[in-house]
């Protein structure tokens, strides 16, 4: 029985890099489990993992709403122009 928790057992620290992966890209079988099993026993870890989704979707919300002044090519050499006769 020692087995089992041996495999599936990982640090508090892997687990908030799980945390913070899975957020980006899909985890692996194996770590995806490594990480609800970690959560399930962790009530830290758990929260860690809780906040950081909110604070990545406040951050989605925010920068979606901000329009990229780079987008538009004429608004972009104006800029360059704009930098370009400020520098000494």
């Amino acid at each position: 029985m020692k087995f089992v928790p041996s495999i599936l057992d990982i640090p508090c620290r892997r687990a908030t890099e799980l945390a913070e992966q899975r957020l980006h890209s899909p985890l692996s079988l194996a770590d995806a489990v490594r990480f609800r099993f970690h959560n399930s026993l962790c009530a830290a870890c758990r929260r860690y993992a809780e906040q950081s989704l909110v604070i990545e979707r406040l951050l989605r919300q925010h920068t979606v709403a901000v329009p990229d002044p780079l987008a538009d090519g004429n608004a972009a050499e104006a800029l360059t122009e704009t930098i370009l006769k400020k520098l000494p």
